[in-house]
């Protein structure tokens, strides 16, 4: 199991994840809605830049997480602007896009990004999978092996993530 520490703060959100001697650390900034420049009418337009130690890995992440968020985020509310999403991650390779994406996801909820639903990120061994309500919609192998984890522990882990994440979130949005 790992630890999952979330901080929102007006524009940032962040996230460490620590497994034994491992730890990542995610930031995320979101800009936006602001009018867009590529002049595209039909529905929101989505930028992800990933920042971390290896610029194809980010680039790479990028364009993942860009496909993810472009599934879960209501386009078609603000026509012609865009959002960009800034992610920032250092630490262990291993948990790098599972933080990412977790990230994400609360940096789009604490800027009032309007989502389709909730979607949390989990890592199986090897593989990262992404799970909206119960569902798997995406899954992304790190590198080539057959570590999966049991069915069972799946989701135990997704439980967990999401009940961390979602607490965390109704702790900084609950009125006083």
């Amino acid at each position: 199991m790992y630890k999952i520490d979330i901080n929102l703060k007006n524009n940032i959100s962040s996230l460490t994840i620590s497994e034994n001697d491992l730890k990542t650390t995610a930031l995320c900034t979101v800009e936006g809605p602001i009018h867009s420049r590529n002049e595209n009418f039909d529905f929101l337009t989505v930028d992800v830049k990933w920042r971390s130690q290896d610029p194809k890995q980010g680039k790479y992440f990028s364009n993942i997480l860009k496909s993810i968020l472009e599934h879960f985020i209501l386009r078609e509310l603000d026509l012609c602007r865009s959002i960009c999403i800034s992610i920032y991650v250092t630490g262990s390779p291993k948990f790098t896009f599972l933080s990412g994406v977790n990230v994400a996801l609360i940096g789009l909820i604490n800027t009032g990004i309007p989502l389709k639903g909730m979607f949390y990120g989990i890592q199986n061994g090897d593989k990262v999978e992404i799970y909206d309500k119960n569902e798997k919609v995406f899954e992304h192998f790190l590198k080539d092996g057959n570590e999966y984890g049991e069915g069972e522990d799946v989701n135990d882990l997704l439980r967990y993530t999401k009940e961390v994440i979602n607490f965390n979130i109704t702790q900084q949005h609950t009125i006083s």
